[in-house]
């Protein structure tokens, strides 16, 4: 991860993916 702030939250099934829009990496996030 690229640590930039152009980030997007997506719905994947039950759980969500944080996608970096400058890099492309998606980081799975823990539902609260």
């Amino acid at each position: 991860v690229c640590n930039s702030i152009d980030t997007e939250l997506n719905r994947e099934g039950r759980i969500f993916v944080m996608k970096c829009l400058a890099c492309g990496a998606s980081t799975p996030v823990k539902p609260l």
